[in-house]
This record gives structure tokens, sequence and C-alpha cells, in this order.
């Protein structure tokens, strides 16, 4: 199964190193086809994204991380236009230190397709001892952590565009929008990525 002619894929990076910070990635695929030039359309929409998401994820670090900015590939008819988010990173706004880099908050993503490679999980590092009490996020932290699985996966608006959250099977080599979402309220761990470029 080929992918679609367009689709983008958003990283967002976080964290208290900014040399090796947190990465997490989201397939985007707009309802209709953007016509070129492509490069301005790659930039708005990494400012899209990062003014989308900035604010739930600052509500999920802690005051030691920060919120670094997006990144986006948009991947048009077989060539790939790099664009990074122009705001500053800003400092995290939750409270407690940063629990150790392992421990992570699971969001769980479901598609219409069946079995394994239509579901998947975000983990979310940099998890703040203020939104958890022993390895479980209190019931302000999994608030705080479904509004950001909300702004995660609602679709972004940029250039008259609706870019819907997709996901990613290797297996099928296919994307499959994104229509549940559900936090795990108990901690997971998690290895640690570098951001790498495709």
């Amino acid at each position: 199964m080929a992918l679609p002619a367009q689709f983008a894929i958003i990283r967002v990076a976080y964290g208290s190193d900014q040399k090796n910070p947190f990465i997490n990635s989201l397939y985007v695929v707009p309802d209709d086809a953007p016509a070129a030039p492509f490069q301005p359309i790659a930039q708005n929409l990494a400012d899209a994204a990062d003014t989308a998401w900035r604010g739930q994820f600052r509500a999920c670090i802690p005051s030691e991380g920060n919120y670094f900015g997006t990144h986006v590939s948009l991947h048009a008819s077989g060539v790939v236009y790099d664009a990074a988010s122009a705001a500053a990173s800003q400092a995290g706004l939750a409270s407690g230190d940063q629990l150790p880099d392992y421990a992570a908050v699971v969001i769980r993503k479901r598609t219409g397709h069946a079995g394994k490679t239509g579901r998947g999980r975000w983990f979310i590092g940099c998890v703040p001892e203020g939104l958890t009490n022993t390895n479980i996020l209190t019931t302000g932290g999994t608030g705080d952590y479904s509004d950001l699985a909300t702004a995660l996966f609602t679709p972004l608006v940029s250039d008259g565009f609706n870019w819907m959250p997709n996901l990613y099977s290797r297996k099928d080599n296919a994307l499959y929008e994104i229509l549940v979402t559900q936090v795990m309220t108990y901690l997971r761990t998690q290895r640690r990525r570098r951001l790498r470029q495709p």
C-alpha cells in the first residue's frame, strides 16, 4: 500500500537537555492537495503546530525543562521540504522535579484499521513529579495530559487545509487516520531516542 502523495511528519522537541531532547512524531495528511510552492506551506504548518501544542506541552513539563518547538518534514510528490517553528523555546510550567528519563506517560492511539497495525502509543517524557503520586497521574495530571492529547490529535488548520492526524504503519507502509486517544494513568518506561531526519 502506497503512502499518499502529500503528507507531513511533525516532530516536537522538549526536555531538560536541548542537545538530547525528548522527541515525539506525528504524521498528518491534508484534506486536499496543496499546490506549490511547498516551502511556505511547511513553515506555516510548523508554526501552526507550535501554536496549537505549546501551551499544553508546557503544562506537562517541569520548570527545569523546556518546550523547544516543532519541526516539519513535508513530503510532496517525492520531495521533502523541512521547516522549524520560529518561536523561541519556553520553560515548563508544572511543579516538582523531573522524574527519571525512562519514566513516561503513555497516550494510546486507535484508528479504524483492525489489528496491531491500526493502533499505537505515544510516550511523553520529561514527566514532572507535581502531576504524579507514586507512579500514577493525579487527577490534575490526568486532566493536563488529556488536554495535551486533545491538542495533539485535533486536526491542524494551516493554509486553508485541515491536516488530519494519522498513524504510520511500518508493516503496511500506510497511514491510518487516528480516531480515538486514551491517556494511561499509570506511568510506563521508554527508551530515549534522538531526532533523526527522514
